[in-house]
């Protein structure tokens, strides 16, 4: 069964040596950030479980990876981290008023690739 994401649209693209990569990037208020943490976490847990203890480096031979960023309406670095067991995003406090924006990049080998589309409803 495919998992639909409502924040999250991601772009895809290739290296030359078949590494895939998705580019996600959401803005949201402060009202829906909950919402958009929650499909990260999910997306992210879902990784770990299918690909568990495959994290890390492409070029050292993890299956797949992640880099994320969070920002403020004013520029401003909120220094998201994503860690633990169970995964949980840490990050600065949010502004009251304005909005986040959240970047997520994932990057795997063919085989977290295939699984990844058949997780989620991504084209």
């Amino acid at each position: 069964m495919r998992t639909a994401l409502d924040y999250l649209i991601f772009d895809y693209s290739e290296d030359e040596e078949g590494s895939a990569t998705w580019d996600a990037m959401a803005t949201v208020t402060a009202d829906r950030w909950p919402a958009l943490q929650a499909e990260v976490l999910q997306v992210l847990h879902w990784a770990e479980q299918q690909f568990p203890r495959q994290r890390g480096a492409l070029d050292e031979g993890a299956a797949w990876d992640f880099d994320i960023s969070l920002g403020d309406s004013t520029g401003r670095d909120l220094r998201a981290v994503v860690q633990g067991q169970p995964l949980a995003l840490q990050h600065a406090a949010l502004p009251a008023t304005g909005t986040v924006t959240l970047t997520l990049t994932l990057t795997g080998r063919a085989a977290f690739a295939d699984a990844l589309l058949q997780a989620f409803d991504l084209e």
